[in-house]
This record gives C-alpha cells, sequence and structure tokens, in this order.
C-alpha cells in the first residue's frame, strides 16, 4: 500500500499486465495523458527477461506490482 503522502503529490498503482507469461504478446506499451502530465508503462519480453519502462508526472508517486511466475 502507498505510504500517505503530502497534499498535491499524486499516487498511482500500476499493474501491467502478466509481462511474466511464456507466452503472449512480445510486447505492450500504452500511455494516458493525465491533467498531471503523461503516464506511461511498457514493457517487452526476450527469452526468460522483462524490461520494463514507466514514465509518471513529476511530484508523482507509483507502486508497481509484477506478477511472478
Amino acid at each position: 500500500m502507498l505510504p500517505r503522502l503530502p497534499a498535491g503529490v499524486m499516487q498511482l498503482l500500476l499493474l501491467p499486465i502478466s509481462p511474466c507469461m511464456e507466452s503472449g504478446p512480445e510486447w505492450v506499451k500504452t500511455e494516458y495523458k493525465s491533467l498531471r502530465g503523461l503516464i506511461s508503462c511498457q514493457w517487452k519480453r526476450e527469452g526468460k527477461l522483462t524490461e520494463l519502462n514507466l514514465e509518471i508526472p513529476p511530484n508523482t508517486v507509483a507502486e508497481v506490482h509484477m506478477h511472478t511466475a
């Protein structure tokens, strides 16, 4: 759970969709233009490795939950 933050700081909970699966898409990219700035998440899988890239607006805290095999 995200800690309580000072007023004006945005909190995000990001749940990337199953990059640990062995089948399915090799990459996913999505973005959302919020009032505070761009929120983007992308991952790609190469063999057994997964690379995750996140972008969040300034004064924002994100908690990322990744599924494991």
